[in-house]
């Protein structure tokens, strides 16, 4: 079985709002980039400058932690008022997917104060397989059982061609193979000491010219004899003055005695593993926990892993946590309990119906030309990011894509927007294929239409 795990790309250049000309500010020579639309596992390169407008020396640099994927170099590093750097932005797409948005941050210096200004690169990352998310999930898988293989074959609409090249990088907790007639790739899990939900990524090598890689999401839960009560552990609504501590127990499922070593958790978690007495009594085949947070832990969502080693079998036990970490100060309600809601806002705003129902549609410019005219009107586009056309030869032939994405209008009061093409690169008297396809911010390709005949004039 398989499902999907991974996320085309919006990426913008955008400078963030800037601190006062005392802090040291800086202007963009641009504060949007879009590069337009590309495939996953390609390269985007931009340069903008970068101005100091302060009245003090200014000294740049790029922060240590960046978007996956994005470096950046600075080609002058300390600025006099007035003086300019070039910044190269070099982004790999990765398994972006969709619609998304990718900070470019600088740091600024004026000798006493540090502000971060940040730029955005957007664009419309899309997948050369028609899930633009591939994953396969493995189940469990039990130590003492025979690991079960899992396939995943390529589909994809616009390339009928399209085979797996190879494999370039697979992680330890599989095995991976590739079928004879390279469209389908193999996947089962392998014996390993690490115990609990293991995910990652398999990178495959394409045919396509378009698309040189894909990345296919893999997920095992791996199951030894030391099992435990829940995985992963909800540690649910945590605030830093009522922190509530949550049980978790660790059994053996043939009723060894078994000893646990030091408890450790990811870097990005702050919890303490307190023991505590198993129920329903106490007994050398369990081992149980209270999971506590700590001071440190950022506030936020609380994502990561707690690992239990086990010295008698030299395995690692791992759980993941999940929760939410909040101030004292911070005000949570519940839509479930009445009253919740202070206020109720309208179905319909009448006023807005009105002014759209005495409105006159807005006039869209027909494009010139001579070739085949396609129209269609969208309502609601609040999740849409635009439109492309897509031509065959025959109803039943491949269909390409012709022309760029027509960005959605996306008025934001659901009201009607009309869009008009032409193809003017269709041949007179030959017979064309087309539909109309909407692409959604998540990365989602659906047709609009269903295929229409057009003998070109």
């Amino acid at each position: 079985m398989h499902s999907s795990f991974l996320p085309a790309l919006l990426l913008i250049f955008s400078a963030s709002v800037a601190p006062s000309a005392e802090t040291g500010q800086v202007v963009f020579d641009r504060d949007n980039y879009d590069f337009g639309q590309t495939f996953q596992f390609t390269e985007i390169d931009h340069d903008f400058r970068l101005t100091n407008i302060s009245g003090k020396n200014v000294t740049l640099s790029v922060p240590a932690k960046l978007a996956s994927g994005l470096a950046i170099t600075i080609d002058h590093k300390v600025l006099g008022t007035g003086e300019s750097a070039l910044v190269h932005a070099k982004l790999k797409i990765l398994d972006r997917y969709g619609a998304s948005s990718i900070k470019v941050p600088i740091t600024v210096t004026d000798g006493r104060d540090s502000n971060t200004f940040e730029a955005r690169v957007s664009g419309f990352v899309e997948s050369i397989l028609d899930n633009g998310r591939p994953g396969i999930d493995l189940g469990i898988f039990r130590l003492d059982h025979k690991p079960e293989e899992h396939a995943f074959t390529l589909e994809s609409s616009s390339e009928a061609k399209l085979e797996i090249k190879g494999i370039l990088e697979a992680p330890d907790f599989v095995t991976a193979r590739v079928s004879e007639d390279r469209k389908t790739l193999f996947v089962k899990a392998k014996p390993t000491r690490q115990l609990g939900f293991s995910k990652a990524s398999i990178r495959l090598g394409l045919s396509s010219t378009r698309q040189p890689e894909i990345g296919i999401a893999v997920l095992v839960d791996v199951r030894g004899n030391i099992v435990p009560d829940q995985n992963p552990l909800a540690l649910g609504l945590q605030k830093r003055g009522s922190r509530n501590p949550v049980r978790l127990q660790i059994s053996s499922t043939n009723h060894t005695k078994f000893k646990v070593g030091d408890v450790t958790t990811d870097p990005m978690v702050r919890v303490k593993a307190a023991p505590e007495s198993c129920l329903p009594s106490p007994s050398d085949d369990c081992e149980a926990f209270l999971i506590s947070i700590l001071d440190e832990q950022p506030f936020g969502q609380i994502v990561g892993k707690v690992h239990f080693p086990l010295p008698d079998s030299n395995e690692v036990l791992s759980v993941d946590l999940t929760g939410i970490y909040l101030a004292d100060d911070v005000e949570v309600r519940s839509l479930d309990k009445p009253g919740a809601a202070t206020k109720t806002e309208p179905l319909v705003d009448i006023t807005k119906a009105l002014q759209q129902a005495v409105t006159p549609k807005e006039e869209v410019a027909i494009p010139e030309g001579k070739g085949p005219l396609l129209s269609w009107r969208v309502g609601n586009e609040a999740a849409i990011y635009g439109y492309a056309v897509f031509r065959a030869a025959s109803v039943a032939g491949t269909y390409q894509q012709i022309g760029a994405i027509i960005r959605a209008k996306n008025k934001g009061d659901n009201s009607e927007a009309d869009y008009h093409y032409r193809d003017n690169t269709a041949i007179a008297g030959n017979e064309y294929w087309y539909y109309i396809a909407i692409f959604y911010n998540s990365g989602k390709k659906v047709q609009l239409t269903g295929p229409q005949k057009v003998v070109a004039k």
